[in-house]
């Protein structure tokens, strides 16, 4: 053994050890028998209220298949075109088989009876895939075939992400590339009173899913000694707050009041993102004449 667990600190087990029969080892009554399922996670994702884990519960013990099945010893899932991983699991024994992502997969299945649970785990909208799923009573030896035959990198995130809905919250995702740029230019009129939305509807939202914002820079002209803050929020469209800037040189006419680059920050897409701007005028038309604004994001990367 190459690996030494020296100097590891080992507990006795808590729990009680028992035995129980494998049905692995049972002859089907049955000739060999496949039962497909097909399942539209749309159904129960909309009956779940749009939260991005759910479940389905079902018992193979039915009229029409206790006729044909009796044992299940193999199970087959096609998790092909899908970005959601699926879970299968036999409540008897406690065993969970995970299919990942743009797989398709022939797993023994070790169970006491016809009782399954699957759970779709990180559901989007407008990405709900739909999951094909054989159960059959014959051993079939286990294999997976990997329908992107390559590696893909996953940045870490925080347990709980602040931003955007609970689609969101999620440990890891895949870092986006930043191919939507756009930018604007907004006169100041006279009359724009402080608190004002300066543009609306960044990065083409709302839409469905989500989007990874990479790169933010916000420039304005004019010199003032107005106290200037900026926000880029949700808030009117039933949001949150992404970031609040304060930043005015007084000695500069023009400036960069935001800049970050180099960044994945994921945002819910449903809600019309704004960018506004605080004085503490009356106007905002005596901090600054002309606001630049430049955006590079992803839309709903796949």
């Amino acid at each position: 053994m190459s690996r030494s667990f020296l100097g590891i600190p080992t507990f006795p087990l808590q729990t009680q050890v028992v035995g129980q029969p494998l049905l692995l080892a049972k002859k089907s009554s049955f000739p060999p028998t496949v039962v497909p399922i097909t399942i539209d996670w749309n159904g129960p994702f909309n009956l779940a209220g749009g939260v991005p884990d759910v479940g389905m519960v079902f018992n193979l013990l039915t009229s029409a298949v206790k006729q044909q099945l009796d044992i299940i010893q193999s199970v087959f899932i096609d998790n092909t075109g899908s970005n959601t991983p699926i879970y299968i699991h036999f409540p008897s024994t406690g065993m969970t088989i995970s299919v990942a992502p743009h797989t398709s997969d022939w797993f023994p299945a070790v169970t006491q009876d016809l009782l399954v649970q699957v759970f779709a785990l990180g559901l989007v909208v407008g990405q709900i895939p739909t999951t094909q799923i054989m159960f059959t009573n014959v051993l079939v030896n286990p294999y997976s075939d990997p329908e992107q035959n390559f590696a893909i990198q996953e940045g870490l995130a925080s347990p709980s992400i602040t931003r955007g809905n609970n689609i969101f919250n999620t440990n890891f995702a895949v870092p986006a590339l930043g191919d939507q740029t756009i930018n604007f230019n907004d006169g100041i009129l006279d009359t724009m009173p402080a608190g004002t939305v300066i543009r609306d509807h960044l990065f083409s939202t709302p839409q469905s899913g989500f989007i990874y914002l990479t790169h933010i820079d916000v420039s304005s002209y004019g010199t003032t000694d107005d106290l200037v803050s900026w926000t880029i929020d949700s808030v009117a469209s039933g949001g949150t707050t992404l970031y609040t800037f304060v930043n005015r040189d007084l000695t500069k006419v023009y400036q960069t009041d935001i800049r970050l680059s180099a960044m994945n920050v994921k945002l819910d897409a449903t809600k019309n993102w704004q960018l506004r701007v605080q004085t503490n005028n009356q106007t905002v038309s005596t901090a600054f004449k002309v606001v630049y604004t430049n955006l590079v994001w992803t839309e709903n990367p796949n």
